[in-house]
């Protein structure tokens, strides 16, 4: 088993620019979209489905789990569509190791998906990546997780600071980021996935890639914090933020 080197750090501030300025040759690139729970999907949208990937929307009990579901794969087609120069109905996203989603086709190019709250996050690279975005729920009782998430010294660190819930969401997002990257998906392992700001030296199994991860977290607004694990060699990563608008395409 190789080691893995793992470098977390934080931006303090990010520059969210349009996406109409986006040149899609980021190495790596990171889009926001702002999806309140009265947005609705309309026409265009359904027409960049698979008949599987709606089969699956129709399965979800609550209408606005459903609209997520949508727009994070129409979002998705629409970028990737852009990246290879292919229409987004045509774009078809398939699994991988875990269920990691992968795009049929084009494997040197990755992307991953997060939602929470009001927001929908895409993350794209030319190499492996992984986001995750969480709204802080004040009414979360973190605590209840943190011996089995959590290594001795991160529980120090989170219990230790000024504000415990603002920490725990940033190491969470940062453990969930690097997992999804890999494809290791939340296991017995998770508590030692290392999350703390600096350089560290894993062990731990990462069946999609080892090597050297940087794991960087960022805000999204006062109450979504989120991460993203991505190669270095990549780059440092780009911020956009995708207008509704984009969806009414037709």
């Amino acid at each position: 088993m190789k080691a893995t080197t793992v470098w977390c750090n934080t931006l303090q501030t990010v520059d969210w620019s349009s996406w109409a300025v986006c040149s899609f040759c980021d190495e790596v690139a990171v889009f926001r979209l702002f999806m309140p729970a009265d947005l609705e999907v309309n026409p265009y949208m359904l027409t960049l489905l698979q008949p599987d990937e709606w089969e699956r929307a129709e399965r979800f009990r609550r209408i606005s789990d459903r609209n997520r579901f949508v727009y994070g794969r129409a979002l998705t087609k629409i970028v990737i569509g852009k990246l290879v120069d292919r229409k987004p109905a045509t774009i078809r996203l398939v699994t991988g190791i875990n269920k990691k989603p992968l795009i049929a086709g084009f494997s040197a190019v990755h992307f991953n998906v997060s939602h929470a709250g009001d927001w929908i996050m895409l993350a794209v690279s030319k190499a492996e990546v992984g986001v995750d975005l969480e709204k802080e729920e004040d009414n979360f009782t973190f605590q209840d997780i943190l011996s089995t998430s959590f290594s001795a010294e991160e529980q120090a660190f989170i219990g230790g600071s000024n504000n415990p819930k603002k920490e725990f969401y940033r190491l969470w997002t940062r453990k969930e980021a690097l997992v999804k990257a890999t494809a290791k998906g939340i296991d017995d392992d998770f508590y030692r996935i290392p999350s703390l700001d600096g350089e560290h030296q894993s062990s731990v199994d990462l069946p999609g890639k080892d090597g050297f991860w940087t794991i960087t977290s960022f805000r999204v607004d006062d109450d979504h914090q989120a991460a993203v694990a991505y190669q270095p060699s990549a780059g440092s990563p780009k911020f956009y933020t995708v207008d509704s608008n984009l969806f009414l395409q037709n």
